[in-house]
This record gives structure tokens, sequence and C-alpha cells, in this order.
């Protein structure tokens, strides 16, 4: 065996053991004698990974992947861009890894994980079902998962990824099982097992915020505010802390201390593109904001435009028309009409091609009424159930 052979096995057993300090002083080490190679900066950002250098791993995954890339190691780097908050970059890598492996788990967990920090949950769910069909019971997938449930409103669905998962077991699920206890409202438990995950360091962030929330359920909000400002003088990249504080500001008329919280964390995280969209909206409220001073706003916070081709110009001649659908508890109120009815009339006036269709989904009284109001077919789906909606 050649000795570069025998320095790298050597290097390899010392990460193997977790050795990780002495493993990458060996991996720097065979780079300075014998230069970049592709599998030694693929263990060298690794090695970094673990060590929780993300950044410093970065430009070694980079260099590996250019020379000789793997599914292995796409899935690597996408968890490396992931601890970094490189969400869509993470995703690309770990799309990589599944086209070429179809069934690498790690490329699953990280595309899942990419997308709960994008927001974009329905995929989120997805890619993590799939993880867990070949890792079943993961506790990072599982959690995961949960995390997406609750996320989109389904506690009891949580309760049920988790419910193998035993109390105690790993406090990080419980930190899940208690918020899905609080927004079931369930309490009494939610409090009962509150008490360990405040007392313990790893996870007392994630009470505070579930204190919180308790809290808030409760009419609480100054204790709910007070939890917060906890949580977020502990760990300032919380992203509740921030957020969910800064919409109780606001929800409660203190216009000012919450565009403070929301506009501090987006300064930070301008990929949050729905903590932008709040901030902008609250910027309304604000007398300090004119036309011109809220257009500026706008121009530096709107998220970054997706590139998408355009519908107009270069659509078929004989393509049928685009059509746009509208819903609304029912159409004929006089919020409805203030904030909508002239932007309805403005779009049929600029884009005459559009065919607009407004579902009631409440029970307009009587829809063909609602239909000349509006100059647009209003359609009653009150009663119709999800599946025939």
């Amino acid at each position: 065996m050649n000795p570069f052979q025998l320095e790298l096995n050597a290097a390899l057993e010392l990460q193997r053991r977790g050795e990780l300090a002495q493993a990458e002083a060996a991996y720097r080490a065979l780079l300075a004698r014998y230069g970049p190679h592709p599998g030694v900066d693929h263990m060298l950002g690794l090695t970094l990974h673990a060590l929780g250098r993300d950044a410093d791993a970065l430009p070694y995954f980079e260099r590996a992947e250019t020379a000789q890339p793997s599914p292995a190691l796409w899935s690597n780097h996408a968890a490396a861009l992931l601890a970094v908050g490189r969400a869509a970059e993470a995703a690309d890598r770990a799309r990589k890894a599944i086209e070429a492996e179809p069934r690498h788990f790690g490329a699953w967990l990280n595309l899942g994980l990419a997308r709960e920090i994008e927001r974009r949950w329905e995929e989120a769910i997805g890619a993590l079902q799939t993880a867990l069909s070949l890792a079943p019971q993961q506790l990072v997938a599982l959690r995961a998962l949960a995390r997406c449930r609750l996320a989109t409103g389904s506690p009891d669905a949580a309760l049920h990824v988790i419910a193998e998962v035993t109390v105690g077991r790993d406090l990080a699920t419980d930190v899940i099982r208690c918020q899905a206890w609080a927004d079931l409202g369930n309490w009494a438990a939610a409090e009962a097992l509150l008490q360990t995950l405040l007392a313990t360091p790893a996870t007392r962030v994630q009470a505070l915020c579930v204190q919180a929330a308790i809290a808030l359920a409760q009419g609480q909000r100054d204790r709910a505010l007070a939890s917060y400002r906890s949580a977020a003088q502990e760990d300032p990249a919380c992203r509740d802390a921030f957020v969910r504080a800064a919409q109780i500001h606001i929800g409660r008329g203190e216009t000012e201390a919450g565009l403070v919280l929301l506009r501090n964390w987006v300064e930070r995280r301008p990929s949050d593109h729905a903590a932008a969209s709040n901030y902008l909206f609250a910027c309304n409220y604000s007398e300090r904001f004119g036309p011109a001073a809220l257009l500026e706003e706008h121009r530096r916070y709107r998220p970054a435009p997706l590139e998408a081709p355009a519908w107009g110009g270069d659509r078929r001649p004989h393509a049928p028309r685009l059509r746009i659908g509208w819903m609304r508890n029912e159409f004929g109120t006089d919020l409805t009409r203030i904030f909508f009815a002239d932007v309805l009339h403005a779009l049929t006036e600029i884009a005459p091609d559009l065919d607009h269709v407004l579902y009631a989904v409440g029970d307009p009284a009587d829809p063909a009424s609602a239909s000349k109001r509006w100059a647009a077919d209003v359609r009653d789906v009150s009663r119709l159930d999800d599946r025939r909606l």
C-alpha cells in the first residue's frame, strides 16, 4: 500500500473514532503534502461539518464536487449548506443526489429539512415521509415531520408521528409534543412537561417559545412577550422570539415596537420572505411611512422575483383565455369592496384577456345579484365538501 493510502486510512480511522480535531489535522497534512484530492476534500469537509464549522467546510465540498461528484458528496454538502441557512442550494444538492440514487436516505432528509426552512410544508412532508420509508423511526426525520405537521395546523398528526418516542427519551421530541399538547388546549400536560424542558439548556429556548404560545392562547400577552424576550436574549437566531413577538405588539397597536423586532430579524435573515412580508404589511400601520418611504421599504426588502415566463405576449393565438380564481367568505361585504373591488376593476382594464371567477365559500345572499354587482362570475361553493370543491 502506498504512503498516501496509509495516511488516508489513518485519518479515516481517527474520524471513525470521533477524534475529529486529530482527523482534521491529518486531512490537512495530506492536502499539504499531496495537493488537492476529492476524497480528502470530501472527508475534511465532513469533519469540519461534524465540528460545527460549516462555513469552513463548504470550500472543500465545492472543490470535491468539481473533481468527483457523487450522491454521498451532494448529500453531505447539502447538510453543511443547511447549517449555514442556504436552504435553496441545499435542496438543489439533495435533488441531484436523489436523481442519481433514488433511495438515498440522507438526501431525502436534507431535501425535507431544506423545504421546512423555506416553509414549503407540503414538499417537506413528502420528502420526509419518503426518508422515513427508507429509515423508519429515524429521530431527526420524525422530529422534522412532526414540526411540519404542527406548522400546517395538525397537532394530532404531529403527535401520531412521534407516538413511538416515549416521553423523556428525546428532549427535542418532547418540545414538539409539548407544543402539540398546547395547540390542542391540553395545557396542564404541556406545562408539566415544560418544567423539565425549561430547566435543560439544550431545550430552554424552544421551551420558552412554547411557554409564550400557551400564555398567548390564555390571553396573557404580557407573559407571552416576556417569554419571547428571554428567548431572544438567549438565542438571537430564534425566529419566533422576533416574529411572533412582533405580531403581538402589532396586534395590540404597538406598531413601532413590532416593526423594530421584524426589521431586526429581516436584516439578519433576508431570505425569510414570510417575515419580510409581515414587516412590509405592518409598515402600512406606521405614521413614519408616507407613500415614498413605504415604496422604498418595499424596494429594499421585497423578495427576489422568481424567474418565470411571461404569460402575455408569447401566448399561442388560439390558446384558451387565462382564468384567475378568487376565494373569499362572500363577495359583498363593505371591507371586500373597499380593498378589492377597485383592484379587480383595474385588472379587467389592464389585462382584458383574463377571466375572473369569484368563489364564495360562505353563503352569498344572491349569487346572481353578486355577479352583476361585481361584473364577474361569482359562484357559491359554500355547500361543497373539500373533494367536490
